[in-house]
């Protein structure tokens, strides 16, 4: 009954992280971009703060944990990090953008007068180290092989398939 009555209070009061997530996401098209100058996030971005919603929902079921902005501490972020790594199994470059977002969302509620917890401080984004990244570069000899057996494979499609036959581009 005491966590129905403090549930209901502080839902009321937009003192939970799920609610500063989603007034973040209503407020999405008056956020000015402080790079470029404009107004609204863009839609991916929109897209992944409604992901970061999501799984800190799920979050918030599993492990019976409501954050409130005003009093959470680094360890609630800590437990949140580990269940996005070891539960969820998500990648370290995506739990690192989403901490990073969880960040930007508090930083936000700050600005817009709720109370927030001084760890916010100490909320660090992370990512893989230049060593770990993996580029995968084609130069111009692989496209052209490429290209060459997708042209290829095509052709043998069309030849095999002889209901396609009169829709055969001339250059194949």
């Amino acid at each position: 009954m005491v966590k129905e009555i403090s549930d209901k209070y502080v839902v009321k009061n937009d003192l939970t992280l799920l609610s500063t997530i989603e007034r973040y996401i209503a407020f999405a098209p008056q956020i000015k971009n402080k790079k470029t100058g404009s107004i609204g996030l863009k839609s991916a971005t929109v897209i992944r703060y409604e992901f970061l919603k999501k799984i800190y929902g799920e979050y918030k079921i599993k492990e019976e944990k409501n954050i409130l902005i005003d009093c959470f501490k680094i360890s609630d972020i800590d437990e949140f990090t580990s269940f996005l790594l070891h539960e969820k199994k998500y990648s370290v470059g995506t739990v690192g953008k989403t901490i990073s977002q969880l960040k930007t969302v508090l930083h936000k509620a700050i600005r817009d007068g709720y109370p927030a917890s001084n760890s916010i401080k100490f909320i660090e984004h992370f990512g893989l180290s230049k060593q770990e990244l993996i580029l995968n570069t084609l130069n111009f000899e692989n496209l052209n092989i490429k290209i060459l057996c997708a042209k290829t494979t095509f052709k043998k499609f069309m030849e095999n398939n002889a209901s396609w036959s009169l829709y055969r581009p001339a250059s194949f």
